[in-house]
């Protein structure tokens, strides 16, 4: 039962207690008027001195008016008594009457005032189904006027499909009080004058008036709304489309790379191979800084880098070093740069490559070239035009004389000399050994 029906059962009940409560005052009334009266009677003599005048009347003695005139006197108060009351309560109620129409006029103003005013539709309907009010939003929303509106069926306002559905429910409340979408507010599909159809949000609420029901439904165009959470949806699928191709890139490069965030330094995303080489988990790492994880002093020089980054908003290669979990410590040539997000937000971004292996290399490269140059300091070379005798083979030096071969050449190099005889001399030095 709603608030009005209720109040209207107590007003009801009411009417029997409020008449006996006025019966019981004109009767007291009465009596007392007739005990004033007969104090008068006895007291002063008044209708004494009137009945003296009403015998001296003829026509009146005819009919003996004189031996009743006490009880017209009575009845004539009485009735003058109860008519000026009766007068009394009708202005009181005229009154009461005035202030009633002009409080519901007020409240009719400010109904009108604040329903032409709001920006979502007003609309207001009978028990059937037909437009009593309609603001000047519902005539923006679905684009018909005052005149086409008012008095024509809520289906004018809903696509033909939704229009059985509509009138089953509304005979299915007025016969049962029973309802799916009164008190609730509820997404539907409305059709504008042109037969183009929109999403509305509708809330709708029912209230009596006497015997009268009526029903106030609250309209919004959400068309808007929907295309923008339309392109929200597609924008978050294709931030997360970009989301899980770069998380599968970034898990599936052999660099190790990682995000922080700026405003509290703290690791906010790692990459598997990250994991890897540090043995971390992502979980275990998120919300960790350097200082967390390393050395105070390699955690200040990363801290230097990383600040030196953010500052100069550009990018910087160098070279860190950093211990992995069994304590030797690896060269990582590093690249640090800073990564603005869709949503404004700056995150410091890095990659680094383990490159002692490679230093380690240089380094033997660097001390075999030295050893090199050292040994080739030391070699002493042959090199320009040698004259030497074309019969003994003497070499001539810078100073003029003629040198054996031999000693020539140890005096220019580090070669020795070891000395044998060849087949063929020995043929030509010991030509009878050779024919024995």
């Amino acid at each position: 039962m709603t608030v009005n029906e209720t109040k209207s059962v107590n007003e009801r009940s009411k009417k029997p207690n409020r008449k006996i409560v006025t019966a019981s005052k004109e009767l007291i009334i009465i009596s007392a008027i007739f005990i004033f009266v007969s104090v008068l009677v006895d007291v002063f003599g008044v209708f004494g001195t009137f009945q003296e005048w009403v015998r001296k009347q003829p026509q009146w003695t005819k009919w003996h008016v004189h031996d009743y005139i006490f009880v017209f006197v009575i009845l004539s108060l009485a009735l003058g008594v109860f008519s000026l009351r009766r007068w009394i309560e009708l202005r009181r109620e005229i009154a009461e009457r005035r202030r009633a129409e002009d409080a519901l006029r007020q409240s009719e103003e400010r109904f009108r005032s604040v329903a032409q005013s709001a920006t979502d539709a007003i609309i207001v309907a009978n028990s059937k189904g037909n437009i009593i009010v309609w603001n000047k939003a519902a005539q923006a929303i679905f684009g018909y006027d005052d005149e086409e509106a008012l008095g024509k069926p809520l289906t004018l306002l809903m696509p033909e499909r939704f229009h059985d559905s509509h009138r089953r429910g509304l005979d299915r409340f007025l016969s049962a009080g029973k309802s799916d979408t009164i008190g609730k507010t509820v997404e539907y599909v409305g059709r504008n004058k042109d037969g183009s159809e929109f999403p509305l949000e509708l809330s709708l609420a029912s209230w009596r008036a006497g015997e009268e029901v009526f029903f106030t439904g609250i309209i919004r165009d959400v068309t808007e709304r929907k295309l923008a959470e339309e392109a929200s949806k597609q924008a978050e699928e294709v931030l997360r489309e970009s989301e899980e191709r770069f998380t599968a890139f970034m898990n599936n490069s052999p660099v190790v790379a990682w995000l922080k965030d700026p405003a509290t330094w703290t690791f906010s995303y790692v990459n598997n191979a990250f994991e890897k080489v540090f043995d971390i988990t992502q979980e275990v790492i998120r919300n960790k800084t350097d200082f967390d994880l390393w050395p105070e002093e390699i955690a200040r020089q990363l801290r230097e880098n990383d600040l030196r980054v953010m500052s100069s908003d550009k990018t910087i290669h160098t070279s860190e070093d950093v211990p992995l979990p069994d304590g030797t410590v690896h060269h990582w040539l590093v690249f640090k740069f800073p990564l603005h997000t869709p949503s404004g937000k700056v995150l410091l971004a890095g990659t680094a490559v383990d490159i002692t292996e490679r230093r380690r290399m240089e380094e033997e490269r660097e001390k075999m070239v030295l050893e090199l140059q050292g040994a080739l300091a030391k070699v002493k070379t042959l090199s320009g035009l040698l004259p030497i005798c074309a019969s003994c083979k003497k070499i001539r030096n810078d100073k003029g004389y003629w040198n054996q071969i031999e000693g020539y050449i140890m005096e220019h190099s580090e070669a020795t000399f070891s000395h044998g005889i060849c087949p063929d001399c020995a043929q030509k030095l010991y030509p009878d050994h050779f024919k024995k």
